[in-house]
This record gives structure tokens, C-alpha cells and sequence, in this order.
């Protein structure tokens, strides 16, 4: 079934030759560097994890070796995902921007080059939308239901945060994170967007600069960002080089590849073709902090 597009303007009269885009959230997780990206990674990969345990002992004539090592690995699966789109350059025809390219013919030969340069940004912006929410959300595979699931970590049930209670909530996933974590140069909270909003309320009720741009957020001293992704009333805290997302190649995320099917068939069309993998996971369950309501 060919992709609905739907055309309400006509080549009538002047108009702007900008086209303008709805504004969409942002794709967080990857450009905040909130994850660490394995690239080349199709089917699985296996990350391999070492663990060592031993103590001081007493000092005794012969050789008597103590401590364990555990060398183990964990898993991550990725999955290939596709967006097809298929628009007919016939439907463009009748607009402005058609007009002024001079494509007015019966059989246009091209879709006016700055609506196709919208639509382009549209896919990629919405497909990276896409791939943080799979990253997050997914219902048996996604960050979150990992995380639930996970004995491991560390669970804080809490309520709906606002900005009187923000600071002490947020000190509640502080005081349960371990001191290994938290000197981690890597550890990081990631926080739910009317979380990063309350928490800037109330840094601003404290006198302090929350002027975005001008200040980044942190929590003694440790980096917070927030994540459109993530759930109302989320938080989270851990090293960025313990959770992994699993890719083909990183281009692929931003790489529309624009075909046109009328050079090959005649019949008008031209499609747009994204084609990725994806799978995310992590190592060390034990090191994560996880905020959410019952």
C-alpha cells in the first residue's frame, strides 16, 4: 500500500519558499552520549566480563593460592528494521514550490527539491525518535523491562515528582548508588523530562542560573540529563560503559536512501528506504539505580 500523502495548498499566489516542519522531540539517548554504541554488530554480539574477588591473608611458608576469577559473558541480540515509503511526484505538482522550480508538466520529472529535502529530515528525525523509544520502550527487549526484570538491580519506588520534591527524590537513587559508581567518570542520571523540569524549577527557586544552554545540570557532581524516552516520573543512574546499544552501522540511522522508481518502471513514484539493526542490554546489573512509581 503506497505511503497516504496529502496535499492542501496550491501553486496560487505567493508563498514562502521554506518549508516548514513540525517540531519533534529530540532523539536523546545516543546524541547525549547516554549509552555506549557497538557499531558492526549484526545478529549479536558477546561481551565478555571478568570478575575477580580476593582479600589479604596472613603470610605462611608454601604456596597456597586463594581467590576466585569469573570470566562470563553477556549477550546482546540486535533485530533489522525497515521504514518504506513510496510518494507519487504527481502529487506535488500542484504547489508552489512546484511553480517555481518550473514542474509544472503533466509528468513532473522531480518532486520540488526543498519538499523533498523536508521529507528527508522528517524520516531521519522521526526514525532516530523511533530507535530511542525502541531503545527504552520496548515491551519485552527495551532498557526499562530489562531493568525490571533484573533482580539484580537496584530497585526505588517513588512517587510523582514536582519541584518541591524533586532534590529529595533524586537523593534517594544518590544514596542507594555505590561509591564505585558514583566516582565513575562515566556514571550519569538519566531522568525523565517533567523531572528535569522540576528539578530546573527548583534550582531557579534556590537562586541558582537554569538558563538552558548556560549551565549543564548535574547532582553532586554528577552529570543529569534528561531522556524524552523514558517514562514519566523515571529516573535512572549508571556508567555509560556499562549499558550498550548494538548497531549495524552508525550511519545508518541518519542514511535515507531516496530511489527513484519512475527511471526504472515509468510509473511516477519515488521511495525512501531507512534500513537498520538495533538491539540494546547491559553488563553489570548491580550497578544500576532505577526510579519509578509503583
Amino acid at each position: 500500500m503506497a505511503t497516504s500523502v496529502t496535499i492542501n495548498t496550491s501553486f496560487d499566489g505567493e508563498a514562502s519558499k521554506e518549508i516548514f516542519v513540525q517540531i519533534l522531540k529530540s532523539s536523546d539517548t545516543i546524541s547525549k552520549n547516554l549509552i555506549t554504541v557497538l557499531p558492526n554488530v549484526i545478529g549479536s554480539v558477546k561481551l565478555p566480563t571478568l570478575s575477580y574477588n580476593d582479600t589479604l591473608h596472613d603470610a605462611s611458608c608454601g604456596w597456597n593460592p586463594t581467590g576466585t576469577v569469573v570470566l562470563d559473558e553477556k549477550e546482546i541480540t540486535t533485530k533489522q528494521f525497515e521504514i518504506k515509503n513510496e510518494y507519487c511526484k504527481k502529487d506535488f505538482a500542484q504547489t508552489f514550490q512546484a511553480q517555481a522550480a518550473g514542474l509544472l508538466s503533466a509528468n513532473p520529472q522531480e518532486i520540488p527539491t526543498n519538499i523533498k529535502e523536508a521529507i528527508l529530515l522528517q524520516v531521519v528525525q522521526k526514525t532516530a525518535l523511533a530507535i530511542d523509544n525502541y531503545i527504552w520502550n520496548s515491551a519485552t527487549t527495551g532498557l526499562i523491562a530489562q531493568f525490571t526484570a533484573d533482580s539484580n538491580v537496584i530497585k526505588v519506588i517513588g512517587a510523582t515528582v514536582t519541584s518541591s520534591n524533586v532534590v529529595a527524590e533524586i537523593g534517594k537513587l544518590y544514596n542507594v548508588t555505590s561509591d564505585e559508581v558514583e566516582s565513575d567518570e562515566s556514571t550519569v542520571f538519566v531522568v525523565a523530562t517533567n523531572v528535569g523540569k522540576a528539578y530546573r524549577i527548583a534550582q531557579a527557586s534556590m537562586g541558582m542560573n537554569t538558563t538552558a544552554g548556560a549551565k549543564e545540570l548535574d547532582y553532586m557532581g554528577i552529570r543529569l540529563e534528561t531522556n524524552t524516552a523514558l517514562p514519566a516520573n523515571t529516573m535512572l543512574v549508571y556508567r555509560v560503559k556499562n549499558v550498550f546499544f548494538g548497531t549495524g552501522l552508525e550511519s545508518d540511522f541518519s542514511n535515507v536512501r531516496l530511489i527513484d522508481h519512475d527511471l526504472v518502471s515509468g510509473d511516477g513514484m519515488v521511495r525512501t528506504v531507512v534500513g537498520l539493526h538495533a538491539g540494546q542490554g547491559y553488563v553489570f546489573g548491580g550497578e544500576i539505580v532505577m526510579y519509578k512509581t509503583a
